[in-house]
């Protein structure tokens, strides 16, 4: 009934075609449709046992056997056409006949797809249960009509591409005797011979190959992943050395590993091999910067002060900058002593008051015990940023670049007061006004109603400073590539690099976070405790068991 004609249509080349085909364990089944006012019509079945031989092929590899066979099969039907539909339930195939590169494909696949680039073919997924036809056809194929050249040449493929692989075939004697002797991978062979059983009812060790069972396959002892060994446990480890020879980074390990090797997690073995490699972690490069803190505007003039030293034609000076005016003030120094420090910070605050805190790095005249009984004395905080971190008082380094240009000036004195009558791009109004309420009689000629005490916005000062501050912090964290690291606990292992050392060859561990933003206390190995930001602690993974 099946071959009468009320059952099949009559050909017709400019009809739309499909084939459709199914692969069971035994045998294949296709059948030639075509489309018509009232769906599609069958023109012609077919179907026939598969091979001892082929019926070890893994699922992938029979349902394209399948497709391919059956489009040589209607070869007379469809060759030459500009395109026809190839449907199958097995949906991994339909990128590999569409889109894949054909030596990614396993083995026996690329010389099956290489008998099916005479045919303008797109291959469509098709659920199981709607491919009937082809379904029922590979459930009973005829009997004594499989194809064994098929077999013979597929073989003859396989046997070239294993024996010119780029490895020796005593490693792959290694391999393929330690594939025999695993467990695991020898049940993954049974799976792939013989049909995988439902994940429910596999042993759990093997649940991580189930998601990739479309793509392995068995041949000649090796187990393959599309057109990469598949390795065993026991030369998992000594493949990972191999695969970090040279010292590469994760991406380009990662991608020499998609090219010849693969097993499950073999990714995430891949990125804790290089991260716990003691030379690739010594000889990392300086992190990244992060995302740039600015700070708050304080409420009024003098309440938040940064001081730092510097150097300047045999010359030491003292330059101190107001957080909230961005008024600077420059003393001499006769020694770069706490003393003579404290010296000319009283002489300012005589000036103008003592400030609430007073941020410095921590050179030897801010840290010393002179220098905090003076703190105590007149009572004021004093906060240190980061050792080797000049970045983390950012408002003294910029001053003291103001100030060594005023310095090399004709005048200084006369620099220094046009400095503080000019308006800062940072509030919008010149430190003077924001300091004594008013601006200061210079060189340049004036109104002298504008020499006259005049209220200050402080809510426009702020708006002002805040869109500056912004502006800084975009364009440094765009400049930069800016981004966060990530935060480091106590008894966590790291290693320290200053910027200007070329390798994090200092082990530590932390012991706490300091008080200031991204600021840790670490011990060093020899006992020593010191304080590093953030930027030169690299976290050194531990490694799992």
């Amino acid at each position: 009934m099946l071959v009468s004609a009320p059952a099949l249509a009559y050909y017709d080349a400019n009809r739309k075609t499909v084939i459709s085909a199914d692969a069971s364990s035994y045998g294949l089944g296709a059948a030639l449709l075509q489309e018509h006012d009232d769906g599609l019509k069958p023109v012609a079945f077919c179907s026939r046992t598969l091979s001892d031989a082929e019926r070890r092929y893994s699922q992938i590899e029979k349902e394209c056997l399948a497709g391919v066979w059956a489009c040589e099969r209607f070869a007379r039907y469809v060759q030459g056409m500009d395109s026809f539909i190839l449907q199958t339930d097995h949906k991994p195939l339909v990128p590999l006949i569409n889109t894949y590169d054909l030596d990614k494909a396993p083995p026996r696949c690329q010389r099956l797809l290489m008998r099916l680039l005479r045919f303008n073919v797109e291959a469509q997924h098709v659920p199981g249960k709607q491919l009937v036809v082809a379904d029922t056809l590979s459930r009973r194929p005829q009997k004594n009509v499989s194809d064994e050249t098929t077999d013979h040449i597929v073989q003859a493929h396989v046997e070239s591409i294993v024996a010119n692989a780029p490895v020796s075939s005593q490693r792959l004697s290694k391999i393929r005797e330690a594939t025999q002797h695993d467990h695991e991978l020898q049940q993954i062979t049974r799976f792939i011979r013989n049909g995988w059983p439902p994940k429910t009812v596999m042993n759990s060790s093997l649940h991580r190959y189930y998601s990739a069972r479309a793509h392995l396959s068995e041949t000649d002892g090796l187990v393959l992943y599309q057109d990469r060994l598949v390795i065993p446990v026991a030369q998992r480890a000594e493949v990972l050395a191999e695969l970090h020879k040279g010292h590469q980074g994760l991406t380009r390990c990662r991608a020499r590993a998609k090219t010849a090797v693969w097993w499950p997690s073999i990714s995430a073995e891949i990125k804790q091999s290089v991260s716990s490699c003691k030379f690739c972690t010594e000889n990392k490069p300086t992190q990244r910067h992060e995302p740039l803190l600015t700070s708050t505007l304080p409420e009024g003039p003098w309440q938040r002060i940064a001081a730092d030293l510097c150097e300047f034609e045999r010359w030491n000076y003292l330059i101190v900058t107001d957080y909230y005016s961005r008024d600077i003030e420059i003393a001499r120094l006769s020694s770069i002593s706490s003393r003579d420090v404290i010296s000319r910070l009283k002489s300012m605050f005589v000036r103008w008051g003592i400030p609430l805190e007073l941020v410095s790095d921590n050179g030897t005249q801010f840290t010393s015990t002179e220098f905090q009984d003076f703190t105590r004395e007149y009572g004021f905080m004093h906060t240190t940023t980061s050792p080797h971190y000049p970045q983390a008082n950012g408002a003294a380094e910029r001053a003291v670049q103001t100030a060594k240009n005023i310095l090399k000036q004709p005048d200084p004195h006369l620099a220094l007061m046009c400095y503080r009558a000019t308006p800062s791009a940072a509030t919008g109004v010149s430190p003077a006004l924001l300091m004594i309420g008013r601006e200061i009689r210079t060189t340049l000629p004036m109104l002298e109603n504008k020499l006259q005490a005049a209220p200050v916005d402080k809510d426009l000062v702020r708006q002002k400073d805040s869109q500056t501050k912004s502006a800084y912090r975009f364009f440094h964290d765009r400049h930069h590539s800016a981004q966060l690291l990530p935060t480091l606990q106590p008894g966590q292992t790291v290693r320290i690099k200053l910027d200007g050392e070329k390798g994090w060859r200092t082990p530590a561990k932390i012991i706490a976070k300091g008080k200031e933003p991204r600021s840790y206390m670490v011990e060093t190995e020899n006992g020593a405790v010191l304080r590093r930001n953030r930027r030169h602690l690299q976290a050194v993974p531990q490694p799992t068991d």
